[in-house]
């Protein structure tokens, strides 16, 4: 997460969409300019006590899970909410900004999610793992496995981004979102499009029906406002 004064935007960091690697451009592209301050209550006690407003200073989320769940109290986390973020900042504040977030297709992001996980855990991935995982109520339980991307970036169920980065179209739409907002913009950007193992699969050799069916339950929201297709 990034509040920009500077240039007047807001970056969402969803979950398995290139995020760090576009949070990782917005830091180096701003950060000869800006200094980015933890979103942290005491953080804003004191530059409210010392300038009487946030509007000209720049935030950055933090790390730890206990953030996710009490950010009133711990300060916004890197995967912050819109709805934390416009609480932090106040509403006048953040209706300011343009809000720029990314997404990736949820069936091809699932397999991306579990294909890290199972490798960091040196554990082969096949079509009948990532099946069962999805499945099982015990591996469902013991990871963080349905990712909140909607909730992110979205107000009391609407999507409030004013930009939303494709994963699929990365440079394209980064380059265009740079330009509107007067950074510079470089090709060496990494994107890996989402091929899975040495046979180079995509994300529908692993789903079996079931499987495939389970993902759109979870993800309706962004699989029907974006026109996702399996």
């Amino acid at each position: 997460m990034i509040i920009s004064r500077e240039h007047n935007f807001i970056f969402l960091k969803t979950e398995k969409t290139a995020s760090s690697t576009l949070e990782k451009y917005l830091r180096s592209t701003i950060r000869d300019r800006e200094l980015l301050v933890p979103a942290t209550p005491k953080n804003k006690k004191l530059i409210i006590r010392s300038h009487g407003t946030l509007a000209e200073s720049s935030f950055c989320g933090g790390l730890g899970g206990a953030s996710r769940i009490l950010p009133n109290f711990l300060g916004l986390h890197g995967h912050a909410r819109a709805e934390d973020i416009r609480k932090f900042l106040g509403a006048d504040l953040f209706d300011s900004y343009k809000i720029i977030t990314s997404e990736r297709n949820p069936w091809d992001r699932q397999i991306s999610l579990f294909w890290h996980r199972s490798s960091k855990r040196g554990r082969a991935v096949t079509p009948e793992s990532f099946n069962a995982a999805m499945h099982s109520t015990l591996y469902n339980l013991r990871h963080y496995n349905r990712l909140r991307n909607w909730e992110i970036y979205s107000i009391d169920g609407r999507p409030c981004a004013h930009k939303v980065i494709r994963f699929e179209n990365l440079k394209e739409d980064l380059k265009e979102i740079a330009t509107a907002l007067g950074l510079e913009f470089g090709d060496g950007i990494p994107h890996e499009r989402g091929q899975y193992g040495r046979l180079g699969a995509d994300y529908k050799y692993f789903y079996q029906d079931s499987t495939r069916d389970l993902i759109y339950d979870w993800y309706r929201n962004e699989i029907d406002h974006f026109g996702y297709k399996f």
